[in-house]
C-alpha cells in the first residue's frame, strides 16, 4: 500500500499540528510547575518570617501606634497573590490545551506501514512510514492525558514512538487486524472521554450546589487516593458521611462517574473527575485557593 503526495501531506500536517499542542502543553505544565516550586520558596521565607513579625506588630501597635503589619511581610504575601493568580492563568490555558489535545486525539492518524514486517521472536513487528513518525515525546504526552502508560498497550498490540509489536502473531494479516482492532478500541476510549466535556458543565452545576461534592472532588484532586475516613477528617465530615458522597458519586445518575472505588478501599477520581475538577478551577479559580486556606491544617497534615 502506497500513499500518494496529497495523503502523505495532510499526514504530516496532522501530525504537524498535533506536535505544535503538545509542545504547548508541555511548555505550560513546566510553567505551572516553576510557578509552583517559587510559591513555595516564598510560603517557607514568609513562614519565617511571621513569628519575628509577631514580636515587630506588637511593637508597632503598643510602642509607635502604627499599623502592625510590616511592609516586609505585606510584600510577601503580595508576591504569593501574584504568583496564585499566574498559576490560575496557566491552569486555565493548561485545561483548554489538553481539552484540545483529546479531541484532536479522536481522529488522530497512525501512520503505519503495513507493507513491511519484521518477526522478533513470536511477535510481529511494524514501523511507521519514513518521515511519519510518531516521535516518544508525542506519544508519551498524549497517552498520558488520557491517564494510560507508555508505551500504549491495547491488547496484544504495543505502541511507541519507534516501531508497533504485535504479541504473539506470526501472521502478518492476523497482525494487521489485531492493530486495526486496537486503534478501534483507543478511539472509543478517547471518544468517551471527550463525552465528559460535552456534559461537563452539566455535572459542575450539580457540584457546585452541594459543599460536600465539590469539597470531596478538591480533595481527590489534591491527592491520588483517600479512604472515606481521610476525606470525613479532611472535610471535617463523619466518615460515613464521606463514604455516601463518594457513594453517590459512582451512581447511575452521575455519568460519566468522577470517582471510583478501588479494591483497597480507597476513593480516586476518574479522567471525568479530573476534567471535572479543572472546569470548576477555571470558572472559580477562588475556590481553589479558598479551598486550600480552609484546610491548610488537615493539608499539612497528610501531606
Amino acid at each position: 500500500m502506497t500513499l500518494n503526495e496529497e495523503q502523505i501531506n495532510q499526514l504530516k500536517t496532522e501530525i504537524k499540528n498535533m506536535g505544535n499542542l503538545i509542545d504547548l502543553f508541555i511548555k505550560c505544565e513546566n510553567e505551572i510547575n516553576e510557578q509552583k516550586g517559587k510559591l513555595n520558596i516564598i510560603k517557607l521565607e514568609y513562614s519565617k518570617l511571621t513569628e519575628e513579625e509577631k514580636i515587630l506588630d506588637v511593637v508597632m501597635d503598643v510602642l509607635y501606634n502604627q499599623e502592625k503589619k510590616s511592609s516586609i511581610s505585606k510584600i510577601k504575601e503580595e508576591e504569593m497573590d501574584k504568583i496564585l493568580t499566574n498559576i490560575t492563568m496557566l491552569k486555565n490555558d493548561y485545561s483548554a490545551i489538553k481539552t484540545s489535545i483529546i479531541f484532536e486525539m479522536k481522529d488522530f492518524p497512525f501512520p503505519i506501514n503495513i507493507e513491511e514486517v519484521k518477526y522478533e521472536g513470536s511477535d510481529a513487528v511494524f514501523s511507521y512510514f519514513e518521515n511519519l513518525q510518531l516521535n516518544e515525546t508525542m506519544l508519551r504526552t498524549m497517552v498520558k492525558i488520557v491517564e494510560k502508560e507508555y508505551p500504549l498497550s491495547i491488547d496484544n498490540v504495543i505502541f511507541s514512538g519507534e516501531k508497533i509489536v504485535v504479541k504473539n502473531r506470526h501472521d502478518r494479516k492476523l497482525a494487521i487486524g489485531d492493530i486495526v482492532e486496537a486503534v478501534k478500541n483507543y478511539r472509543l476510549y478517547v471518544d468517551n472521554i471527550s463525552k465528559s466535556y460535552e456534559r461537563i458543565d452539566g455535572m459542575l452545576e450539580r457540584v457546585i450546589q452541594s459543599s460536600n461534592y465539590e469539597g470531596i472532588l478538591l480533595t481527590l484532586y489534591k491527592f491520588d487516593q483517600l479512604s472515606a475516613d481521610k476525606i470525613g477528617d479532611l472535610l471535617n465530615l463523619e466518615g460515613r458521611k464521606a463514604y455516601d458522597s463518594c457513594y453517590n458519586l459512582t451512581r447511575d445518575n452521575w455519568s460519566p462517574n468522577p470517582v471510583r472505588k478501588l479494591n483497597n478501599n480507597n476513593w480516586q477520581l476518574t479522567i471525568t473527575g479530573k476534567i471535572l475538577v479543572e472546569r470548576l478551577l477555571e470558572k472559580h479559580p477562588e475556590k481553589d485557593k479558598r479551598f486550600i486556606e480552609n484546610n491548610e491544617e488537615s493539608l499539612n497534615g497528610f501531606s
